[in-house]
């Protein structure tokens, strides 16, 4: 079969920067993809990225094929500390370790005489650095999935500076042993799902779309009354909600929002997205969990008595009036987070010290009292002695009567 000049093959998108590899369960051998590769494993792009999640993410290992030679750093806005730590983390990376140091353009007041990317260069950003670092919490990591939109993005290795941190993990007083580390290659990641969201307009007939790490919430925003969703999954409406709204989940976003809202924990790596209700006005309405692989449609009811809007990543907040209606689907680039330890330990880890799930007053086990024992004891004692000489009181005291 003849193929034109303009047409891609997947080798042709394939550079040599670093391999994937699968450790199975059942062995400690590593196990290298070879290619052609099929759809149920990672595909790389030509910036050498992950595409395409693997059934089993849980032991993905990452290592470089060549040494990395370029990193992005992103720090938390407005914050002095962040400024200093990146000061200094730059400074090591680029003396030390002769990598070329890219920031975003809100950083360069921030930190003088950095490149900057430009907006033109957005668009190809996971093709012109190696991996992410960084400087923050929860907030700035949401921030470096917005800058690699509908693109691959590099594995990102998050340093805690922010105010809960369950998805930044290391600390940077350790920074230049986990830099070092995983410069050298060999290290495992989580690929966190993310959903893409078209918002589409009844009246104008046109549509807009954004991508998630956490939740897209559909609610009832500043209107009084509640509101009237009509709930699609694959073009079958399985019920028309009312209430205060509805949150549509990744297992990342799993612990934020939905949590609150009476959903349930899952782990990154379980392919699915959350379906977490809002304050319904039934007490049956219950959370769901439908496949990664399932559609959602969430449309304003034309009966309902109020608009609603939707909010992307705590975002956006577009309004929507009756009739329009949002599609959400799993995005195909999930976004590669390097792991501490591996995607199980860190979970707990995070549930444990962060979220404090589970922590309680340990019930006493039952204890013996010593004074009730000892009184037991005493009287069994005396007892016996009463049945070994049932006459003895009467062989004392002949004459009593």
């Amino acid at each position: 079969m003849h193929k034109s000049k303009s047409t891609k093959t997947l080798s042709d998108e394939i550079k040599n920067k670093y391999s994937i590899k699968f450790v199975n369960s059942h062995t400690k051998m590593p196990q290298t993809i070879i290619y052609p590769i099929t759809p149920t494993k990672e595909i790389v792009t030509d910036s050498s990225q992950i595409k395409e999640t693997h059934h089993c993410k849980k032991a993905l290992k990452l290592s470089w094929k060549m040494k990395p030679t370029s990193v992005l750093v992103i720090k938390k806005r407005k914050d002095p500390t962040a400024t200093e730590y990146a000061k200094q983390l730059i400074e090591y990376l680029t003396k030390e370790l002769k990598v070329c140091v890219l920031i975003e353009p809100s950083a360069v007041q921030d930190l003088p005489n950095i490149p900057a990317f430009t907006t033109d260069e957005r668009k190809i950003l996971n093709q012109l650095v190696d991996f992410v670092i960084c400087l923050g919490g929860d907030g700035t990591m949401l921030h470096i999935s917005s800058l690699f939109y509908n693109q691959p993005s590099p594995p990102i290795l998050a340093f805690h500076l922010g105010t809960l941190g369950f998805l930044a993990i290391f600390d940077f007083q350790e920074y230049k042993t986990t830099i070092n580390s995983i410069m050298k290659g060999e290290f495992y990641i989580t690929l966190r799902t993310r959903l893409t969201c078209q918002v589409f307009s009844k009246k104008s007939k046109t549509y807009k779309e954004f991508y998630a790490l956490n939740e897209i919430v559909i609610d009832r925003g500043a209107a009084v009354f509640l509101a009237s969703l009509e709930c699609f999954c694959d073009d079958i409406c399985f019920t028309t909600m009312q209430g205060d709204g509805v949150i549509i989940s990744t297992p990342t976003g799993s612990t934020a929002y939905s949590l609150s809202a009476g959903g349930s924990m899952v782990h990154p790596t379980v392919p699915g997205i959350l379906f977490t209700p809002i304050c319904p006005h039934s007490l049956s309405n219950r959370p769901l969990i439908f496949p990664d692989c399932a559609v959602l449609t969430i449309r304003v009811a034309e009966n309902s008595r109020g608009g609603a809007s939707v909010f992307v990543d705590g975002r956006r907040g577009i309004k929507l009036l009756n009739g329009d209606y949002v599609i959400i689907r799993t995005n195909m680039y999930p976004l590669p987070s390097i792991n501490r330890t591996d995607a199980i330990a860190d979970w707990f880890v995070g549930l444990s010290s962060i979220l404090h799930w589970n922590e309680r007053v340990v019930q006493k086990a039952f204890t013996k009292n010593k004074d009730s024992s000892q009184n037991k004891i005493e009287d069994k004692n005396q007892n016996q002695n009463q049945n070994q000489n049932p006459n003895q009181n009467q062989n004392q005291n002949p004459n009593q009567n």
